[in-house]
């Protein structure tokens, strides 16, 4: 640009900077010449004038100058050339001869300048010659003769340079719209001294019609320049008219804007740790600048800012990013300085503004609302969420990261707390929490096996670097317990054919205590393998998962006689619903399409394809929910409908939790065949301690379960063997080893049990049945060392111990007679005395009156019972005396007294219908019908020989209760 300006000047640029000189080898003065255009018309007598050129030599050698002009132009130089000494000048003469009148005319006359001998330079260097331009116009009006009307554009119109110091060029554009030439001058005389400070470059030329001229306008703006800028005029074809430029060149100050009156302030933060906070900066001026923050070297481990540097545009804005790390408790007052400079000066003043930065160190901590937080029972396996308030009490904000430690509470466990998973997973660990905020950790927690749970959460606080800066502190203790579903039979009751069996009967028929202690244990990974209930077999053979086995026995009955119902009562003792599901074969077999079945059955499969059809076994409901500590009656039928011995596996499935495999057995006897029902082969007798010269009595029960009476007898042959066999002593004694047991009834063997030594015994004892099977049985008894004194004789070893609930806490359905205690145990008791107890029985029911008779059986010489019977009105409660007398022998009893409750609507109904049969016997007895005419031949009356038996009741039978009052005494 500065080549540009000195070939069009054809001299030294004033506003150039002098080093410029030292390029320029030859100048002339002026480079433009007007002719014509300051004329009077008046004194105008000639249109030919001239005006005088001025060249120099800035070399140190002597210049030979030529001239080049067109041979029509009507502008001429003279001479045309010359030589020119070494730093000297030389004038030529410059004359305007228009050879057309009324026109316009417009030249560049270009003089070439080079060295009269290139054989003096000491390089020998061929140098091209330099030219120089002189730009001329003139016009050859006559006086009084109208100039051509202009017509052009100027773009822009107005024309703004940088608000800067510096040296600025700006270009316009001059279109000649018309069909005539266009001459134009700068016009210095409305406003000389603003216009002189703005170079244009050309200041004068022609354009010919439809072409346009660039002009180059350069200027260093000032602060005394008009802000709204200033004008200049172009004259155009030498006449009154003139084109306007307006021109914007005022230097502006450079200004900058920070945020908060230029201050920051950071809330406390905690001491080795890290805020953030974001400040913008403003660039209030038109002009683009350049910032760069600059922070004291002591202060630059206290605070730092991303970005530190950068540019701004015209009223453009940045947003900084402040970081403020205390090293101590205290509070720090910070300088950081912005220095700033427009982007195309940089080597101008720079403008400097101080940010005041205000922040405070701190310690920081963290705690949790609760210092214990129970989860409670969860389910192993599954997912639990919960939530633990984390409080930061302090002043400033806490950057920390948790850790949990696992610890199992169960002793009998034995674990690697390396390899055992934590079954407490954080959300997060890691995060920030504010000032006097709280923040919910969130967590899941998922056991994965039964036990305690204990987990410590500890927290370290976080450095500016994310690295912890603090020891492990304490939180909070989670605990939880996993828990798997569990059930408990609590009570049972039976009914139809097993009506009149003791609850301790039936306790032991439905293997119950194992079964209590089974669905408390912990499932096999294998039960687990199906969660639910699911149908993944193909086969109707249920899928064996458990290698728990139990028996479900239905005891025995004879042929069509009434279904055996056994009404188990299961609670639920935990804190997690349960959902229960009994599975028949057919509840996992998998739908088949017809196609696919093969119909190829085993005789297992047919055997339980009969039970099935026939519903043999029946079960309802067969599933259910039981919520935390709700209790449901869930009834078990066996119908005697065939012949035989039946069985059926069952799966007792927990969701979740325990898969027991439930093998059910019935047997329904011919009504001819004697038979005896063993709820078990195994007996354990009560311990009994050696030496002992008067061991008690013990009892084990015979049931019939056929339609006639059975002969028994015990093996006493085998008896004689075992006394032989330990030294002649006797070992175990059978007092009525030969004896009958009526149908449906129940027969004691009484046994003396005698060890002579300090040990468990396993006697096999066969008991025949007379035109039946012989049945072997064995028999355990333990000797026991004899007690020292102060010491207690354990009975723990002992079928005669009651395992079944001693108080009834729900009725079963139709119950409507409650006893206190359901099972009455009276410990040992001195022989020739007396044990008294208080029962009570309640009418729960709160429409129907009861009568209740108490039933001793066979037992009346042991026990008795006052008042023996009586009736309570709804919800009527009475008193009941039990007085136990012992004999003179010592004898384990195990007595079941019955007593028999029956409705008071019930016994209306029998009275009525009994009623009602004895008027019909009556009238048949006393009347009488002559049907025969010969009345010779039939002198008899008809009558009945038997009487008519009464209406048998449709409805259901009379319910009867039986207390099951167990006593075990022993001297």
């Amino acid at each position: 640009m500065e080549e540009y300006y000195q070939s069009c000047l054809g001299c030294m640029d004033p506003l150039s900077s002098s080093s410029s000189l030292s390029s320029l080898h030859v100048s002339v003065m002026p480079s433009e010449l007007l002719f014509n255009y300051k004329m009077s018309s008046i004194l105008s007598t000639s249109s030919t004038s001239s005006q005088p050129v001025s060249i120099t030599n800035h070399t140190r050698e002597k210049l030979s100058l030529v001239w080049t002009v067109a041979q029509d132009s009507p502008f001429t130089v003279s001479p045309p050339l010359c030589e020119l000494a070494p730093l000297k000048s030389t004038s030529f003469r410059v004359t305007y001869d228009p050879k057309q009148l009324n026109t316009l005319h417009g030249a560049q006359l270009e003089c070439f300048a080079f060295y009269k001998d290139n054989q003096d330079l000491e390089d020998q260097v061929l140098l091209p010659p330099w030219c120089v331009t002189v730009r001329v116009i003139g016009h050859s009006f006559q006086p009084g003769k109208e100039h051509f009307i202009p017509s052009c554009s100027l773009m822009p119109p107005r024309v703004v340079f940088p608000a800067l110091s510096v040296l600025s060029h700006q270009t316009v554009l001059l279109q000649n719209c018309g069909d005539l030439p266009l001459t134009f001058c700068l016009d210095h005389s409305l406003n000389p001294a603003l216009a002189e400070s703005v170079f244009v470059v050309p200041s004068c030329g022609l354009i010919q019609p439809g072409s346009h001229q660039i002009l180059v306008l350069r200027t260093t703006p000032t602060e005394n320049s008009p802000k709204q800028g200033f004008s200049l005029h172009l004259r155009l074809n030498a006449a009154k008219h003139t084109k306007e430029l307006t021109v914007v060149s005022v230097v502006e100050q450079m200004r900058m804007s920070l945020e908060g009156d230029n201050s920051l302030y950071f809330q406390p933060t905690a001491v080795g740790s890290q805020t953030q906070r974001s400040h913008h900066i403003r660039n209030l001026s038109c002009l683009p600048l350049r910032f760069q923050w600059s922070i004291p070297e002591p202060e630059q481990e206290l605070i730092s800012v991303e970005p530190d540097a950068g540019e701004l545009h015209p009223n453009e804005s940045s947003v900084q990013i402040w970081s403020f790390s205390p090293l101590a408790e205290k509070t720090y007052t910070l300088k950081p300085t912005l220095t700033f400079w427009p982007i195309q000066t940089p080597g101008c003043n720079k403008s400097h503004l101080t940010l005041d930065v205000v922040g405070m160190g701190a310690k920081g901590s963290i705690e949790a609302e609760k210092t214990v937080l129970d989860v409670g029972e969860t389910l192993v396996g599954s997912y639990r969420s919960i939530q633990v308030p984390l409080v930061n009490n302090s002043p400033c904000p806490v950057s920390f990261c948790l850790s949990v430690q696992q610890i199992l509470l169960d002793e009998e466990l034995t674990y690697d707390p390396e390899s055992e998973p934590n079954a407490l997973q954080l959300d997060c660990d890691r995060g920030t929490i504010a000032s006097h905020a709280t923040m919910l950790l969130r967590s899941t927690v998922r056991p994965h096996r039964r036990a305690q749970y204990l987990w410590t959460i500890s927290y370290q606080m976080l450095n500016a670097s994310g690295f912890v800066s603090s020891p492990p502190q304490t939180v909070c203790e989670v605990r939880a317990q996993g828990v798997f579903p569990t059930l408990q039979v609590i009570d049972v009751w039976g009914g139809g054919s097993v009506g009149s069996l003791s609850k301790v009967h039936l306790w032991k028929l439905f293997s119950l205590d194992r079964l209590n202690e089974h669905m408390l244990s912990n499932p096999s990974p294998a039960e687990l393998t199906y969660r639910t209930p699911t149908r993944h077999r193909l086969s109707s053979s249920p899928s064996i998962f458990t290698k728990v086995l139990l028996d479900f026995n239905f005891s025995a009955a004879p042929l069509t006689s009434e279904p055996s119902t056994f009404v188990l009562m299961f609670h639920n003792p935990g804190f997690i619903p349960v959902n229960w599901a009994f599975l028949f074969p057919e509840d996992q077999q998998i739908e088949l399409e017809y196609w696919a079945e093969t119909g190829e059955f085993s005789s297992t499969e047919l055997h339980q394809m009969k039970v099935q059809d026939n519903h043999l076994f029946s079960i309802s409901p067969r599933s259910g929910t039981l919520l935390p500590g709700q209790q449901r009656a869930v009834h078990f039928t066996y119908s005697h409908d065939f012949a035989g011995t039946d069985r059926f596996p069952v799966v007792f499935k927990l969701s979740y939790g325990r898969e027991i495999l439930l093998n059910f057995q019935g047997v329904t006897v011919e009504r001819d065949r004697p038979y005896l029902h063993f709820a078990s082969k195994r007996h354990v007798f009560t311990s009994v301690t050696i030496g002992n010269c008067s061991p008690p009595r013990q009892m084990y029960e015979l049931n019939n379960g056929g339609a006639v009476p059975v002969r028994y007898e015990v093996d006493m042959a085998v008896l004689s063997q075992l006394q032989v066999d330990n030294c002649n002593h006797p070992l175990l004694c059978c007092l009525n080893p030969e004896g009958v047991v009526l149908s449906g009834k129940t027969a004691m063997l009484e046994w003396i049990f005698s060890p002579l030594e300090a040990k468990v015994y396993h006697m096999d004892i066969p008991i025949h049945v007379q035109d039946g099977h012989s049945t072997l049985v064995r028999f355990e008894g333990c000797g026991l060392n004899s007690p020292t004194l102060g010491s207690i004789t354990p009975f723990g070893y002992s079928d005669t111990k009651a395992s079944e609930p001693c108080v009834q806490r729900l009725p079963f359905p139709g119950q409507v007679l409650f006893l206190s205690e359901d099972s009455v145990c009276l410990g040992d008791i001195p022989v020739c005395s007396r044990s008294s107890r208080i029962l009570f029985l309640t009418n729960v029911s709160h429409t129907d009156t009861v009568h209740y008779t108490w039933d001793p059986q066979s037992n009346q010489q042991v026990v008795q019972i006052h008042p023996d019977r009586g009736s309570l009105c709804p919800g009527e409660s009475a008193l009941c005396a039990l007085t136990f007398t012992s004999t003179d022998y010592p004898t384990a009893y195990q007595l079941d007294i019955i007593c028999q409750v029956i409705q008071e609507a019930a016994l209306t109904r029998y009275h009525d219908a009994l009623q009602r049969w004895e008027e019909e016997k009556a009238r048949q007895q006393d009347e009488f019908i002559i049907t025969d005419k010969d009345l010779r031949q039939s002198p008899e009356v008809p009558i009945d020989k038997e009487p008519v038996a009464a209406p048998v009741r449709k409805g259901p039978p009379l319910r009867k209760y039986k207390d099951s009052s167990s006593y075990l005494c022993q001297c």
